[in-house]
């Protein structure tokens, strides 16, 4: 996978942080993961996993009236730490939020998400693990732990908690993607074609749904099939590096 492709996906992950963390603060939302290769020349098993997401908590973390800073003002610091690209600090802030609000599952998947930026695995999925305790349905801390568990290599608990995200959010488009990822990586492309086909029936105008659906039907043999998934992803292309990875997927077709 290529660096553009990191990161574009480093990119989608932060509009969809952006987003999570505004809901946990009460703040109107700010902005509204997951592309799979860059060429059907990339094999299987270098297919992109997903990136973390922050959730939309069930409930708000409650304010500690009896100091001046707040989970939520801490969570904001975080937030702006994390945009920024310092994610020690995002840590660090989350950390202080968490010890207002320890019971907050959201924190802690938001916490699990700033360390698995700064590449510590082993920590991200404790964190992950946590809000899970704290919230067993929190469908997002279930992708995050199953995108961890993915990219790690151990297959079969990233299938359960892929599906244990779905279970909680039946919508939530990046869990079909990294589905589909591993059913791909075990060269299960029915499998993979069946859960990318799902999620473009709840997203059908998602033109790097359809991308990826293309090259999955590529990878079946079924061209035409293909193709057409292409050609709606170029038309619905908002951005140039999808409609360039299109033409150059088209260009190959000819």
């Amino acid at each position: 996978m290529s660096a553009a492709d990191d990161q574009a996906l480093a990119r989608r992950a932060q509009r969809r942080f952006v987003l999570a963390i505004a809901l946990l603060l009460g703040l109107p939302a700010l902005l509204t993961l997951l592309a799979f290769g860059a060429l059907v020349r990339t094999p299987v098993d270098e297919m992109a996993l997903g990136t973390p997401l922050v959730v939309t908590p069930t409930s708000a973390a409650p304010a500690a009236t009896a100091t001046p800073i707040d989970p939520q003002t801490l969570a904001q610091a975080g937030l702006a730490a994390y945009e920024a690209g310092d994610f020690a600090l995002a840590e660090a802030r989350f950390r202080a939020a968490m010890a207002l609000a320890p019971a907050e599952a959201t924190l802690h998947n938001a916490l699990g998400m700033a360390l698995a930026q700064q590449g510590r695995s082993d920590e991200a999925l404790a964190a992950y693990q946590t809000s899970l305790r704290l919230a067993p349905d929190l469908a997002d801390a279930a992708y995050n732990l199953a995108s961890a568990e993915h990219a790690l290599g151990r297959l079969d608990a990233a299938e359960a908690g892929y599906r244990r995200a779905l279970a909680g959010d039946p919508r939530l488009l990046a869990a079909y993607r990294g589905l589909g990822a591993l059913y791909a990586g075990r060269a299960q492309y029915d499998q993979a074609a069946t859960t990318l086909e799902q999620a473009v029936t709840l997203a059908p105008g998602d033109g790097w749904l359809r991308y990826e659906l293309g090259l999955i039907y590529l990878l079946q043999g079924r061209k035409d099939a293909a193709r057409q998934q292409w050609q709606q992803a170029e038309r619905l292309a908002d951005d140039a590096e999808l409609a360039g990875k299109v033409r150059q997927q088209m260009a190959k077709l000819q």
